[in-house]
């Protein structure tokens, strides 16, 4: 009769084991895709925020950005140099008109 308790005991440990071990191997498959989904879905969404700041300073038209009160402006540099040499043109020309006029 020893041999039968034996028996039923040892099948029913194994079916436990089997349950705890896909059970704990369920929670770390479900757990490294959480992880994994939610870093992707962070690159994702910071490859956008950067993308349309690229696309919106390339109008040369000022770029708001904030995070919470901090709030500031940007502008492309490639803008600002084409704004100064066109400043400094119409300035060469202005000097070059009023000389013809002296």
């Amino acid at each position: 009769m020893a041999l039968t308790k034996k028996t039923k005991t040892n099948p029913n440990f194994l079916l436990i084991a089997l349950i705890v071990w896909a059970g704990v191997s369920g929670l770390y498959i479900v757990q490294d895709l959480w992880r994994n989904g939610l870093s992707a879905m962070y690159q994702a969404g910071y490859e956008k925020a950067v993308s349309e700041i690229l696309v919106r300073s390339q109008s040369c038209q000022p770029v708001e950005l904030f995070v919470g009160e901090v709030k500031t402006q940007l502008v492309s540099l490639e803008c600002l140099q084409a704004a100064q040499a066109q400043a400094e043109q119409q300035a060469a020309e202005q000097a070059l008109e009023d000389e013809d006029e002296s």
